[in-house]
C-alpha cells in the first residue's frame, strides 16, 4: 500500500478541530484559518523539496526529521498548539532571510495580516515535520528509507529528497489554479528573490 502523502495527513489539521483551534488562537475565521493553511502547506512542502536538492541538504533534513518524530502531532491531536518558537527556528532553515516573504504570500493568498500569516506558518512548521517524519516511516516499510545506526540521519537523504519529489508533484496537481507553479518558483524578474514572485503569483498579480 502507498504511503500517505503529507496533504492527505494534514488535511484533519486544515479542516478539523486542530485547524480551528489554531484559527482561533490567531482570530482567525474558519474559512480563513483554511485558507492559509491551504496556501501554507505547498509552501512548506516546496521549501523543503528545495532544501534537499541542495548539497548536504537531503541529510541535515534528516536530522532534523529525528527531532521531529510526529510529536507536534500528538500533541496538537490532545489540545496542544505547537512550540511557535521552533517553528520560527525552522522556518529560519527553510526560508532563510526569504522567511518574511513566504509570510506575505500566504497572507495575501488567505486575506489576512503577514504577521498572522507568519504565526500560521510557525505552527504548521512543526507539524509537517512531524508528518514528514511519519510519512518517511511508511516509505521504510520496504527496508531502504531508514539508515541503521546513523542517529543523526535517521532516513536515507536519496530516499528523502525522492519522496519530497514526490510530494512537490502531488501539491502541483491538487492545487493547479491557486499555486501551479509553486513547484519551480521561477523567479520572473531574475532579481534572484523567487518569492516576491510567488507572492504575485498567489495574489493574482
Amino acid at each position: 500500500m502507498a504511503a500517505m502523502n503529507l496533504m492527505d495527513m494534514l488535511s484533519g489539521v486544515m479542516a478539523g478541530p486542530q485547524g480551528h483551534m489554531i484559527g482561533q488562537q490567531l482570530g482567525l475565521s474558519d474559512q480563513q484559518t483554511q485558507a492559509a493553511m491551504t496556501a501554507a502547506v505547498p509552501l512548506l512542502v516546496n521549501a523543503l523539496a528545495q532544501n534537499a536538492e541542495q548539497p548536504g541538504g537531503a541529510h541535515a533534513l534528516s536530522g532534523a526529521l529525528a527531532q521531529h518524530n510526529g510529536e507536534a502531532l500528538d500533541r496538537l491531536a490532545s489540545g496542544t498548539l505547537p512550540d511557535q518558537t521552533d517553528g520560527q527556528r525552522i522556518l529560519g532553515h527553510m526560508f532563510g532571510a526569504q522567511d518574511t516573504q513566504a509570510a506575505q504570500a500566504v497572507g495575501r493568498a488567505a486575506g489576512i495580516n503577514p504577521q498572522v500569516a507568519m504565526s500560521v506558518l510557525q505552527f504548521l512548521a512543526p507539524i509537517i515535520l512531524g508528518a514528514l517524519s511519519r510519512r518517511m516511516g511508511g516509505a521504510s516499510t520496504g527496508g531502504s528509507a531508514t539508515l541503521p545506526g546513523q542517529g543523526d540521519a535517521p532516513f536515507d537523504p536519496s530516499v528523502l529528497g525522492g519522496v519530497l519529489g514526490q510530494e512537490r508533484a502531488h501539491v502541483q496537481n491538487q492545487l493547479p489554479g491557486l499555486l501551479g507553479t509553486l513547484g519551480r518558483l521561477v523567479d520572473r524578474d531574475g532579481d534572484g528573490n523567487p518569492l516576491d514572485d510567488l507572492a504575485r503569483m498567489i495574489g493574482g498579480r
